[in-house]
Protein backbone atom coordinates (compact mmCIF):
# COMPACT_ATOMS: atom_id res chain seq x y z
CA UNK A 1 0.00 0.00 0.00
CA UNK A 2 2.85 2.35 0.71
CA UNK A 3 4.46 1.81 -2.61
CA UNK A 4 0.92 2.95 -4.66
CA UNK A 5 1.01 6.07 -2.23
CA UNK A 6 4.74 6.81 -3.63
CA UNK A 7 3.47 6.54 -7.19
CA UNK A 8 0.45 8.19 -6.73
CA UNK A 9 2.40 11.21 -5.11
CA UNK A 10 4.95 11.30 -8.00
CA UNK A 11 2.27 11.11 -11.15
CA UNK A 12 -0.01 14.10 -9.35
CA UNK A 13 4.07 15.78 -8.74
CA UNK A 14 4.23 15.32 -12.64
CA UNK A 15 0.69 17.11 -13.53
CA UNK A 16 1.41 20.08 -11.52
CA UNK A 17 5.30 20.58 -13.20
CA UNK A 18 3.03 19.58 -16.19
CA UNK A 19 0.79 22.63 -15.70
CA UNK A 20 3.50 24.69 -14.45
CA UNK A 21 5.45 24.24 -17.39
CA UNK A 22 2.84 24.91 -20.03
CA UNK A 23 2.38 28.14 -18.11
CA UNK A 24 5.61 29.01 -18.23
CA UNK A 25 5.59 28.55 -21.80
CA UNK A 26 2.52 30.82 -22.75
CA UNK A 27 4.57 33.45 -20.37
CA UNK A 28 7.42 33.09 -22.78
CA UNK A 29 5.56 33.75 -25.85
CA UNK A 30 4.84 37.03 -24.45
CA UNK A 31 7.67 37.85 -22.06
CA UNK A 32 11.10 37.04 -23.27
CA UNK A 33 12.78 37.25 -19.86
CA UNK A 34 10.63 34.03 -18.21
CA UNK A 35 12.78 31.63 -20.09
CA UNK A 36 14.69 31.11 -17.14
CA UNK A 37 11.49 30.18 -15.19
CA UNK A 38 10.68 27.90 -18.07
CA UNK A 39 14.28 25.72 -18.52
CA UNK A 40 14.00 25.34 -14.36
CA UNK A 41 10.21 24.24 -14.51
CA UNK A 42 11.68 22.17 -17.91
CA UNK A 43 14.29 20.49 -15.72
CA UNK A 44 12.52 19.99 -12.75
CA UNK A 45 9.66 18.06 -15.29
CA UNK A 46 12.29 15.92 -16.95
CA UNK A 47 13.16 14.53 -13.32
CA UNK A 48 9.68 13.83 -12.24
CA UNK A 49 9.48 12.27 -15.16
CA UNK A 50 12.55 10.28 -15.28
CA UNK A 51 11.87 9.05 -11.48
CA UNK A 52 8.02 7.89 -12.30
CA UNK A 53 9.43 6.32 -15.15
CA UNK A 54 12.04 4.55 -12.93
CA UNK A 55 9.68 3.27 -10.19
CA UNK A 56 6.23 2.70 -11.77
CA UNK A 57 7.02 1.86 -15.70
CA UNK A 58 10.79 0.45 -15.02
CA UNK A 59 12.37 1.46 -18.21
CA UNK A 60 15.64 2.09 -17.52
CA UNK A 61 16.93 3.91 -20.90
CA UNK A 62 14.22 6.44 -20.62
CA UNK A 63 14.89 7.40 -17.60
CA UNK A 64 18.78 8.32 -17.99
CA UNK A 65 17.29 10.40 -21.36
CA UNK A 66 15.07 12.38 -19.32
CA UNK A 67 17.86 12.53 -15.98
CA UNK A 68 20.37 13.89 -18.70
CA UNK A 69 17.98 16.26 -20.61
CA UNK A 70 16.65 17.40 -17.52
CA UNK A 71 20.38 18.74 -15.97
CA UNK A 72 21.15 20.36 -19.58
CA UNK A 73 17.56 22.36 -19.12
CA UNK A 74 18.49 22.96 -15.58
CA UNK A 75 22.08 24.25 -16.71
CA UNK A 76 20.40 26.34 -19.21
CA UNK A 77 18.37 27.82 -16.79
CA UNK A 78 21.08 28.86 -14.27
CA UNK A 79 23.76 30.21 -17.14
Amino acid sequence: MKNKSINEVGILVQAVLLVALLYSFILVLFIDEFRVLLNITMGLTLFSMAYNNQTIYKKKYMTICYAIFGVFSLIMGII
